[in-house]
């Protein structure tokens, strides 16, 4: 829900953009994910038959290699010319490599998470730090904003996590 709001927004943002509207926050994939959340937790999935999932099973299984082709093909269409202001790279590199990472690892470690499942607080920490998602470009593409910018800067995220993946595991396992 996060991604599809919030980060809707600020990945789509552009500088004649300023202005906040609350609409803009709702999108289809946030509403489909309230809602199946939402049927699960009430119950109601049990008595949804199988004619409606196989279809939304199916589209759900395209869902992943069609968003990485749509990666693929805008980061093959960047400029490496055009870079975004080191200032937004250091902010999205100290959020997503360093924040974000830290959190994580204070709440695994704070609840002790290592002593009942030693490969699920490993796997929370490499995601923690993983390269950031392929929707965000979907969201450029479909919302509007800067597809140069956005591509540029998943391009550097993608390098950057090779580094950040590793560094952060071995930090984990040396405090637990």
């Amino acid at each position: 829900p996060m991604l599809w709001s919030l980060g809707k927004y600020y990945s789509t943002l552009t500088n004649d953009s300023y202005r906040f509207k609350f609409k803009e926050l709702i999108t289809p994939p946030l509403v489909a994910n309230i809602a199946s959340v939402l049927i699960v937790l009430i119950g109601l999935h049990k008595f949804i038959p199988d004619i409606i999932f196989q279809p939304v099973d199916l589209i759900g299984s395209a869902t992943v290699p069609i968003a990485t082709f749509v990666l693929g093909a805008t980061l093959g269409g960047i400029s490496f010319k055009i870079w975004p202001k080191l200032s937004d790279i250091i902010k999205v590199t100290l959020i997503r490599f360093v924040f974000i990472p830290s959190i994580m690892v204070g709440v695994l470690f704070y609840f002790n998470v290592h002593h009942y499942s030693t490969l699920f607080a490993t796997f929370l920490s490499i995601e923690s730090c993983a390269a950031p998602a392929t929707n965000l470009i979907v969201m450029v593409r479909k919302y509007g904003g800067d597809t140069q910018q956005m591509g540029s800067l998943m391009l550097i995220m993608y390098f950057t996590a090779i580094l950040a993946m590793p560094l952060w595991v071995a930090f984990w396992n040396s405090i637990t």
